[in-house]
């Protein structure tokens, strides 16, 4: 489920708005803003989504500028990460899957290439 944790402090009313989100999966999150953001009545509201994962996307979330298409895959890198290592690295890159099924992080996680943790393909 959604929170809203921190809201806005200005009136948006009869204002465009640009919402930068910067992965879009199920499209949950994006859904939910929008109608809250749609209550307090903007002139207009567009959205641009850095990466965009089309598949596993709810068919009534759009993204009106998309960066890039990517298939479903846990991808880190840019900003994005997972147990708050590989958000430094200057690409997207791909998890792979022994690092996040374990249920704990093998301590050879360490967002190089050399561990195999991550890497540049989406095999």
């Amino acid at each position: 489920a959604v929170q809203l944790v921190l809201d806005l402090k200005m009136d948006i009313s009869g204002r465009d708005i640009l919402v930068v989100e910067d992965i879009l999966d199920t499209g949950n999150t994006l859904k939910y803003m929008l109608k809250q953001l749609a209550a307090r009545e903007p002139k207009s509201v567009k959205t641009a989504c850095f990466l965009h994962k089309h598949e596993v996307t709810c068919a009534t979330v759009t993204c009106d500028f998309t960066g890039f298409q990517i298939p479903n895959k846990f991808v880190v890198g840019y900003g994005l990460d997972y147990a708050q290592k590989y958000r430094g690295l200057p690409w997207i890159g791909v998890v792979a899957k022994w690092v996040y099924t374990s249920g704990t992080l093998d301590p050879r996680a360490d967002g190089s290439l050399a561990t195999g943790d991550v890497r540049l393909d989406n095999k």
